[in-house]
Formats: C-alpha cells, sequence, structure tokens
C-alpha cells in the first residue's frame, strides 16, 4: 500500500522593494501578494483579516495563480494565510501567518534648485 503524496503549504514571498509595507498613495493600482507555486495544487485560497487570529475575514477567496493583487483594502495592518488545494478539493495546511501594512505615500517633494558658487581653493 503506497501513501498518497498531497500538497503542501505554499511559501509566502515578499518582494525586495515592499517588504512587509505596502506603500499606497490615493491612485494606487494595488501590490501584489505572493507565494511559491506547489506541486499538485490547482488552485489557492487566500485570506485576508485585519486580525492574526482570522476570527473575520476582509478578503477569502480561491484563485488559480501564486499571485494576487491587493486593490481594496484601506490604510493599516492586515494578516494573510495561504493555502493549496487539489483537484479533489482537499486543502493543505495554512502558510504561515503574515502581516504587512498599507501606508499612504506623502507628498511628493518638489526640487529645489541648488545654485554653488565656483570653487576657489586657498592656500594656507
Amino acid at each position: 500500500m503506497e501513501k498518497a503524496k498531497g500538497t503542501g503549504p505554499p511559501t509566502p514571498i515578499f518582494s525586495r522593494e515592499h517588504g512587509s509595507d505596502f506603500y499606497l498613495g490615493r491612485d494606487h493600482q494595488g501590490r501584489g501578494i505572493s507565494w511559491t507555486p506547489m506541486a499538485n495544487a490547482v488552485g489557492y485560497r487566500l485570506r485576508i483579516s485585519r486580525n492574526p487570529y482570522f476570527s473575520s475575514t476582509l478578503v477569502d477567496k480561491r484563485v488559480n495563480t501564486a499571485d494576487v493583487t491587493v486593490t481594496s483594502l484601506g490604510e493599516g495592518a492586515y494578516y494573510w494565510v495561504v493555502q493549496s488545494y487539489e483537484a479533489s478539493g482537499k486543502e493543505s495546511v495554512e502558510s504561515e501567518k503574515n502581516r504587512f501594512t498599507i501606508i499612504p505615500k506623502g507628498k511628493q517633494t518638489e526640487a529645489i534648485d541648488l545654485e554653488l558658487d565656483p570653487f576657489i581653493q586657498h592656500d594656507m
């Protein structure tokens, strides 16, 4: 008798550019959340919550790819987990709980012209 190997939980991936904080302005297009693709997985279940216990979720959806663009969340801290699932519908255990924060970008700074006098070297 051979034991069937199920699919495991994906490993979350954070981009070096954003780390665990997403900096979004008023006109943001969203930022991506991604994880490692898993062998034998036909899809993934992503859940996002305001608390690490996931007693209530803001997002609970199934996707076919190993990444999602987040656009509908306001400022603040969020937690997320992802699970892979097989064609039979069997889900893996949850990934590690992960946290990200959406922080609005500050106003763009204006350039200031810098004028320098010619460099003059004096003997000492």
